[in-house]
């Protein structure tokens, strides 16, 4: 059985939005709207390179954007140094892990997008991570968790795949040509994490060649577990939609959740080994 990786994108993070260049961006109009309706200030958990996080301060919005990897958090400075002042002082990155963070405001919008949470294997830190999101909403507050419908069961084989590649592209401002590939490890049906590894293989244009790579596990989820999750730290699911296009649960390949706190959690727990 294998280990646990902690999503650090250490080598990788440089690549990263180069993946996330295909995503259509309803994701982004769906937080929008419900910041319409919460007001500011946002907290965005895992929030990466800022794909999310930068535009909402672009709307007017102050956010604070808290992530666990350092070379995920260096990419959005970097981004972030180039933004006009007006935006820049609306945006917050944040060093922190969101199976424990604390902040003295309470915010009236949460956000873990583009399956954060799943990066979180272990139950402790689940129930921890849900548990601190409760404890740091604002009254009335809403709280949006996105995770992708697995396509796996019990037939899938544990065994790694050979690698893959997922697309090739010149980057413009450099001329770099990468190649991205990917493997998958093994999957551990018994605590359903999906272990793999993701490859960038770079090109410059004077001819040298580099090959960067991470090891990722995610755990997935059915929605029967989400929803069971959800009540036992004492959430209410408001809305559950098959994808941010507001398409119904099992009619898409994400489960987006959005919840607000109760009074009192139920006594259901997530099952786990």
């Amino acid at each position: 059985m294998q280990c646990a990786m902690e999503n650090l994108f250490a080598h990788t993070a440089d690549y990263y939005d180069l993946d996330t260049r295909f995503m259509p961006g309803t994701d982004l109009d769906l937080y929008r709207e419900l910041l319409e309706i919460q007001g500011d200030p946002v907290l965005e958990l895992a929030s990466g390179t800022g794909r999310i996080s930068i535009p909402l301060a672009e709307s007017g919005a102050s956010v604070w954007a808290l992530d666990k990897s350092p070379a995920m958090r260096a990419v959005l400075k970097r981004k972030r140094a180039g933004l006009p002042w007006r935006v820049r002082r609306r945006l917050h990155p944040v060093a922190g892990d969101m199976a424990r963070f604390s902040f003295l405001r309470r915010f009236p919008l949460i956000i873990i997008p583009f399956r954060g949470f799943q990066a979180l294997t272990d139950r402790r830190q689940i129930e921890s991570c849900l548990h601190h999101v409760k404890r740091t909403l604002a009254p009335g507050g809403l709280f949006v968790l996105d995770l992708f419908a697995p396509r796996v069961g019990a037939a899938v084989s544990e065994s790694a795949t050979d690698e893959r590649i997922d697309w090739v592209y010149e980057r413009p401002e450099t001329g770099e040509l990468i190649t991205r590939a990917s493997r998958r490890r093994g999957i551990d049906t018994e605590r359903r994490i999906l272990h793999t590894e993701v490859v960038y293989y770079v090109e410059t244009v004077d001819g040298k060649r580099a090959r960067r790579a991470d090891e990722f596990s995610l755990r997935y989820y059915h929605r029967w577990e989400v929803e069971t999750l959800l009540c036992s730290v004492g959430f209410e699911i408001i809305a559950e939609y098959g994808g941010y296009d507001k398409r119904p649960i099992h009619a898409g390949s994400d489960m987006v959740f959005v919840v607000r706190a109760t009074q009192k959690p139920s006594a259901l727990r997530i099952m786990d080994s």
